[in-house]
């Protein structure tokens, strides 16, 4: 019986640890000992506890054949299992952001001061806007064609003014033959010139006649003038009015439609400037044209002489004989004179002048 009790004081002194922590599930109370007196079977503690307590004694064996009694069972393990792996640090990676469709592409949006991005032809080959973009934003070009005005026939009326003028030459012979003495020029404009010879015979022939242009006035009338509608070589058309969404292919950008050839995804600003990074290939366009074509009306002068001089004869001054171009005599002094012209016209003429000049500086961006 002494024996007994101290197997079981020694099996519970062990099962007792003297640090005090959470403990494991208690060893399973041992099973009895068989008829035969086999020993009783160890109490489990949880694999992942501290220690458990020690198992509790065994049962009595059956009174005939075994040991009086069973022995307890084993204590339980002093340590749990190992720990359970621990959660990551950080947390999971999220699902991608939604992208553009199938039949759209990413586009970064117009910078700052730059509008669009627009649906662009550059080349004029499809002068009208994708149904996509259906609203045209700027026609623009480079090069202007340069028709020039039409002009209608201008009209001269009026005119005034012109002369008539002879040169007289003096001789000293009697044929005229001889070198002249002097010559006197004669201008219709002037009422009476007085030329007094050496002697009382003064040999004279007109050299010759002109008439004098140069102080006509006439009123001028210009035509009509028709100037036709300038154009570019080269038209080309940015277009906007898609519904654009925003922020779905990342930050700052826009998912388009993906149009093919010749359309172009660009952006615009006035003025001749430099593209930003995003929309490198650059263009400088123009929205307007600088028309000064014109005509120009000009009236040439006609200037009709029809007289030769006038001689006076005598003392009558400026008035008489008209000289002929052969050799005369005439009394010293001579009064000589010229009318003034029969008749002074104009003819009226027409010339186109001035150009078209490209207008309104547009830069375009676009992307590659």
């Amino acid at each position: 019986m002494t024996r007994h009790l101290l197997v079981v004081w020694a099996v519970a002194t062990l099962g007792c640890s003297s640090t005090k922590r959470d403990f494991g599930k208690a060893g399973d109370h041992g099973d009895a000992g068989s008829p035969s007196g086999s020993l009783g079977a160890a109490g489990g503690g949880a694999a992942d506890a501290a220690g458990g307590d020690a198992g509790a004694a065994g049962d009595a064996g059956a009174s005939s054949g075994g040991m009086p009694n069973g022995i307890g069972g084993d204590a339980g393990a002093l340590t749990g299992g190992s720990a359970g792996n621990g959660g990551s640090e950080t947390g999971g990676t999220g699902g991608p952001s939604p992208g553009c469709s199938s039949t759209e592409r990413c586009v970064p949006e117009a910078p700052a001061g730059w509008s669009g991005p627009y649906s662009s032809d550059l080349d004029g080959s499809a002068p009208t806007c994708p149904v996509e973009f259906p609203a045209l934003k700027f026609q623009a070009g480079a090069i202007p064609t340069n028709t020039p005005a039409v002009c209608g026939p201008c009209a001269c009326s009026g005119c005034k003014g012109g002369a008539c003028t002879a040169k007289i030459q003096v001789f000293n012979d009697q044929n005229c033959m001889a070198t002249p003495a002097s010559e006197v020029d004669l201008v219709s404009t002037t009422p009476c010139t007085t030329f007094a010879g050496t002697s009382n015979i003064v040999l004279t022939k007109v050299a010759s006649t002109a008439s004098d242009a140069s102080s006509v006035t006439c009123t001028k009338t210009p035509g009509t003038v028709t100037r036709p509608v300038p154009t570019w070589q080269a038209q080309a058309r940015l277009c906007g009015g898609f519904a654009q969404s925003r922020g779905q292919c990342g930050v700052s950008n826009l998912c388009f439609p993906a149009l093919g050839e010749p359309e172009r995804v660009c952006i615009s600003r006035a003025g001749a400037l430099s593209c930003p990074a995003a929309y490198p290939s650059r263009q400088v366009l123009y929205t307007a044209f600088k028309d000064t074509r014109d005509c120009s009306c000009t009236c040439t002068p006609n200037v009709t002489c029809s007289d030769l001089p006038q001689v006076g004869i005598s003392t009558q001054l400026c008035g008489g004989t008209t000289m002929n171009l052969g050799c005369a005599g005439y009394n010293s002094p001579l009064y000589l004179s010229l009318s003034p012209p029969a008749s002074t016209t104009a003819t009226g003429s027409v010339a186109p002048s001035g150009t078209v000049e490209p207008d309104s500086a547009l830069t375009v961006c676009c992307l590659p």
